[in-house]
């Protein structure tokens, strides 16, 4: 039986790991989106949806979202640049803790479902039991004895480096995309600033 603050080492593990997960993924939009917009079409269809959707439903108030949208992006030095910083600021505003979030930042990255390798429904479970353990310090009102969830140690280091494989995963697939368009400086130098991950990202035994 592990004990009260082992149990707490357990849920920061992975807590820790999702939310390395969120900055990541939002570093990269940040930094490689503007980059693949130029010349991948997954990106740029996505970037079109994005615009589709800002000037739907047109109002006539000055104060309108889609209205104020359109004279920011007319009225800025370059109207692609202005609509890619606004796409880009509506991508990484929210949290990323969850399977519909994830899944919606790396098709604008331009990558598919496939290219997550863990089961939908797994990654699910895990976002869950992270948001029990953020949003409700994860407690187990049903318990007759501890009042908080048991989390088996096996468990939560296979949840742990789940969530290592979907940044791995998405970190390489985003590098081979960039790799795959011309070898402009910029793309370079954007290959140049990807952290380096090793073969195997995994995290061994807390205790």
């Amino acid at each position: 039986m592990t004990t009260d603050q082992e149990q707490d080492l357990l849920r920061a593990m992975l807590v820790m790991a999702s939310s390395g997960l969120d900055a990541m993924v939002k570093e990269l939009i940040r930094d490689a989106l503007p980059v693949l917009a130029e010349d991948d079409f997954r990106v740029r269809e996505e970037l079109q949806t994005f615009v589709a959707r800002k000037l739907r439903g047109m109002a006539d108030s000055p104060d309108a979202p889609s209205v104020r949208f359109l004279a920011r992006t007319l009225a800025a030095p370059s109207a692609l640049n202005q609509i890619i910083e606004d796409y880009i600021e509506e991508l990484t505003r929210g949290s990323l803790q969850s399977k519909k979030e994830l899944f919606r930042v790396t098709k604008a990255l331009g990558l598919s479902e496939s290219v997550i390798p863990v089961d939908q429904q797994k990654l699910d479970d895990i976002f869950d039991i992270r948001n029990k353990i953020i949003h409700e310090f994860d407690s187990d009102l049903e318990a007759t004895t501890r009042k908080r969830h048991l989390r088996k140690l096996q468990d939560m280091l296979d949840y742990t480096n789940r969530i290592f494989s979907v940044g791995e995963a998405i970190l390489k697939a985003v590098a081979v995309k960039l790799r795959g368009q011309t070898t402009s400086q910029k793309i370079r130098a954007m290959l140049a600033r990807l952290p380096r991950m090793p073969s195997r990202s995994r995290i061994a035994r807390p205790f």
